[in-house]
């Protein structure tokens, strides 16, 4: 279900029955009474149409969706009163509702929208959705409450699973990044352990191979040396594969100097030049979240060494108000962002997507700003630990 279009659709049945309001307004000014062809049109329709007296305080018309919607089973338009819609009224949203109403009387104001949800005799909630406008007299003051009401329950259950859906999207990536990171510290360990021992007796016993070989023998110790620079060659291979895989430096001398010896790397092999301004980050957190963070600079390092083309980097981390900004600039060739990001599943960058979410695992922001020609900066902001605050759902059923 589009939400967005959703939204729309209402407007688009909203602003109709907006317009009979402002007509009937007129109507009433000249004749002061509700023409028969009013109440027939209003009868007619799908949504709710009501007409409160402020100064009375009381109802004087609803159509039969209205008292469908206000009203309980053998009620009728006499039944409803401003008192039993608030009674019924979830009280959580009483002084949301009160307030709107309040508003949109006061001078310069005509009209007002709410949402809130209302009691079922069941003693669930169902949704509705309610607009106005304020019909006054001839000296400004307030004389009606003229309003649409929509039973909004369909799409506010659409909304609360669509949430609950990405609510568990984000809580299986969570699970998948965190089982990488658990995977890559075994095979880290795997290769330090036992295929850097392996090699290092391979070369040990290539040296002591090389010692028993007659000094005459020279091309025979020729290829030994060969191959002992090829097995020193891998040797460093897997160190430095070991290290992408899990960065040691981070539980031996914490984020900053990770960070740092990861940007000089990067700048080493790929021949970028790269400007820093960088403020010690080492203890606002935890050491699962800095390994996060030290994997979305190692993923924007890859994105820009893949993609952009750039000679020059600019990378800021600032810590300001228990938020940690992370700014990466470079002078690339840039590219459509607008196009990128419309694209769904397997044709978005998983590079862009695994950096969005990994800025989500830390209850942070990911942002993005791209144009051909003009390079690519990417910014995130990520609370500290100490400030950061759980995710946030409906609080309330209404099934």
């Amino acid at each position: 279900m589009n939400l967005q279009t959703d939204h729309e659709d209402m407007d688009q049945r909203v602003k109709p029955l907006a317009v009979v309001l402002k007509e009937y307004q007129e109507w009433d000014k000249k004749e002061n009474f509700m023409t028969q062809e009013f109440k027939d049109l209003a009868e007619r329709l799908n949504e709710g149409i009501y007409r409160f007296d402020i100064e009375a305080r009381k109802f004087i018309f609803f159509n039969k969706t209205a008292v469908g919607i206000f009203g309980y089973p053998d009620e009728s338009m006499n039944d409803i009163t401003g008192k039993t819609i608030l009674l019924r009224i979830h009280p959580e949203d009483l002084d949301i509702v009160r307030a709107a109403a309040r508003q949109s009387y006061k001078p310069g104001y005509n009209s007002g929208e709410v949402e809130y949800r209302y009691a079922r005799p069941d003693g669930t909630y169902s949704w509705t959705y309610d607009r106005w406008i304020v019909m006054r007299d001839s000296t400004g003051k307030p004389k009606y409450f003229e309003g649409i009401v929509i039973d909004n329950t369909k799409r506010k259950l659409a909304e609360e699973a669509l949430k609950e859906s990405k609510k568990k999207l984000r809580l299986l990536s969570s699970h998948l990044l965190k089982a990488q990171e658990t995977e890559r510290r075994r095979i880290s360990r795997e290769l330090h352990d036992e295929l850097g021992q392996a090699l290092m007796v391979l070369k040990l016993q290539l040296g002591s191979i090389k010692r028993k070989i007659p000094m005459e023998s020279v091309a025979v110790r020729e290829d030994i040396e060969n191959t002992l620079k090829y097995v020193n060659l891998i040797v460093e291979n897997v160190r430095r594969l070991s290290h992408d895989l899990s960065p040691s430096i981070l539980e031996d001398l914490g984020l900053d100097a990770a960070l740092r010896l990861l940007i000089k790397e990067f700048a080493g092999h790929s021949h970028i030049q790269i400007s820093c301004d960088i403020q010690s980050i080492n203890r606002l957190f935890s050491k699962e979240n800095q390994i996060i963070i030290y994997r979305i600079l190692q993923e924007t390092f890859t994105n820009i060494e893949k993609h952009s083309c750039a000679s020059q980097i600019w990378i800021s981390i600032k810590h300001k108000n228990g938020s940690v900004t992370l700014t990466i600039k470079d002078n690339g060739v840039g590219f459509d962002l607008k196009l990128c990001m419309s694209k769904h599943g397997t044709e978005r960058s998983l590079g862009l997507t695994t950096m969005d979410e990994r800025a989500r695992m830390l209850g942070g922001s990911f942002r993005i700003d791209s144009e051909k020609g003009r390079g690519t900066q990417i910014v995130f902001s990520i609370p500290t630990d100490e400030s950061r605050d759980p995710d946030e759902f409906l609080p309330n059923s209404i099934g």
